[in-house]
């Protein structure tokens, strides 16, 4: 399905607090389509997310299957961005745009998860032939850190843990969206200046407004009242103090944010730079940057017509970020492939949860499995060698990739599954019991036993016949 094709979107990018509400309330009043069901307005913010509701719950999905969460600040796994694991949601990413955006009006998406999501965000437009427009929002690290302190649902209260979070969304939004159209604004500007700011992110992204900014912004300065930013970076302990990487990344955006800035390859080169040193930067503080980092050892036995073999099988290291596993096998060794088999783990008892599939063989689902018990989707071994089978055509498959979840089963989920099947078969042999009393009371009854003659003479009639 194509969703209006060459239809503008405005994708406001930027760290949670970072002024990112405020543009898209003004790019709101200025004309552009946001969608039905806006998140409304809460203690810290009342005048209003300007967000999606629909779209914000999409992400979270989306993270929640990737093992992450819009607070985790380590990096998503580099894999997930090469492995087209979530194609299954793209139809229902479609049914909410077809539900929330109607007409021809440029479309507003604001959720700061989309600065980590970007490159599952860059297919669906492509797919759907839309036309993005990135405007990425900065505003001072120790400033979006105060304001997180202060948030109702989130009071992050570790300054290291907001830093990190603010470098990994900037650095995630500025570096996928190289070569596309998209501007940088100051949070500042906007409040400051903010005609001159709308103007240029008009100019810079060649879209205009479908309100003009004349007959618009008496109403935009009305909104944009100065008591929306409520944290200075005046009144906080200089950047430095905490992470030197921080300081120049902010200072680097800040230069691409003012009206006379040019992409040179020295900035962009100093933002690699600032990547480098955030996956430095989250090992020093204590969280795990799991991009790449070995998950287990999974195996695949190809059959090439003399059934599954330890002479035909290929070993693997996983890649994870949490409970999410992904593994590629190279098939190009293999000729005349009848069959495939994968073993997720071994050693351990544990369950799985098969994500998607990805060959350019031809794949019809799991032919058969030694699992004890299967439910939501996740497959339960109470063994240390657990195998699936596949269908499908492999015969000229070269490869053969898979995504899934995994965890283990600890002591007391298998005694309760034992204990669930035990009290299932005890109120199996209760009707059983049953079933055989109310035989024994028929054959006892009187109407039994008259009818009786009559039964053998047609089983004789039967025997007889043949």
């Amino acid at each position: 399905m194509v969703f209006n094709e060459n239809r503008h979107c405005f994708v406001i990018l930027g760290m949670h607090r970072s002024g990112t509400s405020a543009l898209s309330g003004v790019l709101n009043l200025l004309g552009v389509d946001l969608g039905r069901n806006l998140m409304p307005p809460r203690d810290f913010n009342p005048k209003g997310f300007f967000e999606n509701s629909l779209v914000t719950r999409f992400n979270d999905k989306l993270l929640k299957r990737l093992g992450s969460a819009w607070d985790d600040p380590s990096l998503l796994h580099s894999a997930w961005d090469d492995f087209c694991f979530t194609s299954d949601l793209s139809e229902e990413l479609n049914e909410i745009f077809t539900k929330e955006f109607h007409g021809r009006a440029p479309i507003g998406l604001k959720d700061p998860r989309i600065c980590i999501l970007l490159p599952w965000w860059k297919r669906f437009f492509a797919n759907n032939r839309m036309n993005p427009h990135y405007i990425i929002v900065v505003r001072h690290p120790l400033e979006v850190a105060a304001s997180l302190s202060k948030r109702s649902e989130a009071k992050i209260k570790n300054i290291n843990v907001s830093l990190l979070l603010w470098l990994k969304y900037v650095l995630e939004a500025e570096f996928h969206t190289r070569g596309a159209s998209r501007c940088f604004l100051a949070f500042n500007d906007l409040l400051s200046d903010t005609a001159e700011t709308l103007a240029r992110i008009s100019l810079e992204l060649d879209v205009d407004f479908p309100t003009s900014l004349s007959a618009g912004m008496p109403e935009v300065c009305r909104f944009l009242e100065k008591d929306l930013k409520h944290h200075d970076s005046q009144t906080e302990p200089q950047i430095d103090s905490f992470f030197p990487a921080v300081a120049h990344c902010y200072d680097v955006l800040r230069k691409m944010t003012r009206a006379d800035y040019v992409e040179s390859p020295s900035i962009l080169h100093d933002l690699d730079c600032c990547r480098k040193q955030y996956s430095d930067l989250c090992t020093w503080s204590g969280f795990v940057h799991e991009s790449g980092e070995k998950g287990g050892i999974s195996q695949l036995f190809v059959d090439t017509g003399e059934g599954f073999n330890e002479e035909e099988k290929i070993i693997s290291e996983t890649v994870f970020k949490h409970t999410f596993h992904y593994v590629r096998f190279d098939l190009q060794p293999f000729s005349a492939i009848h069959r495939l088999r994968f073993d997720p783990f071994e050693g351990h008892i544990g369950k799985f949860k098969l994500l998607e599939v990805m060959t350019d063989g031809t794949y019809a689902g799991i032919e058969q499995s030694n699992c004890s018990f299967e439910e939501d989707g996740w497959l339960e071994f109470f063994t240390d060698d657990p195998c699936l089978t596949f269908k499908g055509d492999f015969s000229n498959a070269t490869y053969f990739a898979l995504s899934f979840m995994q965890e283990s089963l600890f002591d007391e989920e298998i005694t309760q599954r034992f204990s669930e099947v035990s009290h299932c078969l005890l109120e199996k042999s209760v009707e059983v019991a049953h079933v055989r009393s109310e035989l024994a009371d028929m054959r006892d009854s009187w109407s039994w036993r008259l009818t009786n003659p009559i039964r053998k003479l047609h089983r004789y009639l039967i025997r007889s016949r043949g």
